[in-house]
């Protein structure tokens, strides 16, 4: 901070008792000064925490977006050609199990409710979410987060080779 004491005078030396009320004045835009370069310091840190929030926000969406894949690898190398062309195609894919149910999983909806029975003589297409062909709509997903795919698989696999364990923990839904 000037010494504003020692350099008023010098400048403006015939009216120097009547600046003397000003000192306060003068410390007050030091002060101001010394406030302001606080205020640009953290706005300084408040734009790098935003941009490290940001950066972190972009990494984790490349790692979602990582993992999405390698699940979407994951569940076509587990299909039929078939199964990944209804997939394609109609987003859904048929699950043949040896108790001869007809099941659909829907894919164009996230893994909850998306299990679907048939009728065993339906001739309904298959991407008909609420065909009457339908006899209900089972919920069973993994209770920590996944991604959509890897559900799917999981809930395909365990239909194929545990029916019976599916359907006791899966939720039903009649679709009324």
């Amino acid at each position: 901070m000037p010494a504003w004491p020692q350099i008023l005078p010098l400048l403006f030396p015939d009216s120097w008792p009547d600046l003397q009320d000003l000192i306060p004045f003068f410390h007050f835009l030091a002060d101001g000064q010394q406030r302001d370069a606080d205020a640009c310091a953290l706005r300084e840190r408040a734009r790098q925490a935003a941009a490290e929030a940001a950066y972190q926000r972009t990494e984790a969406r490349l790692a979602y977006k990582a993992g999405q894949r390698a699940a979407r690898a994951r569940l076509e190398k587990w299909l039929t050609p078939e199964q990944q062309h209804d997939l394609i195609m109609d987003g859904v894919f048929r699950v043949p199990v040896p108790s001869g149910n007809r099941w659909a999983i829907h894919a164009t909806v996230p893994a909850v409710g998306n299990v679907r029975l048939r009728a065993i003589n339906s001739t309904a297409p298959f991407a008909a979410a609420r065909a009457p062909a339908f006899l209900g709509f089972y919920c069973a997903h993994p209770r920590q987060y996944t991604h959509a795919e890897d559900a799917w698989l999981a809930q395909a696999l365990t239909l194929k080779h545990d029916e019976a364990g599916f359907l006791s923990a899966a939720n039903y839904y009649s679709g009324d």
